[in-house]
């Protein structure tokens, strides 16, 4: 199961870029496949060519979200802690 958490941004490596952090976290995956998973979080062009290091939070957190959600795994979905937890089975662009 996938959530996202405070800490889901220490799971990347600042010295990768985004293609390369994507290439290491899904190996059988094809280039193209990755590229678009990376323009449809907003890393388009030479965005994918940044250094994890030199984002932005939000560009962070989003390069997180996509790893999290290309991994099609159960994602839990709450706006605070004090709400009640609601389960989401989400299914993403299908793009394997």
């Amino acid at each position: 199961m996938g959530y996202f958490a405070q800490r889901s941004l220490d799971v990347l490596n600042a010295d990768l870029t985004v293609l390369e952090q994507l290439q290491q976290d899904f190996p059988q995956d094809g280039i193209g496949s990755l590229r678009s998973l990376a323009g449809a979080f907003q890393f388009s062009g030479d965005d994918v060519d940044k250094k994890i290091r030199s984002l932005s939070g939000g560009e962070k957190s989003r390069l997180a979200m996509a790893r999290m959600l290309y991994n099609r795994r159960i994602f839990w979905c709450s706006m605070s802690l004090r709400t009640t937890w609601t389960w989401r089975r989400k299914r993403c662009w299908s793009m394997r």
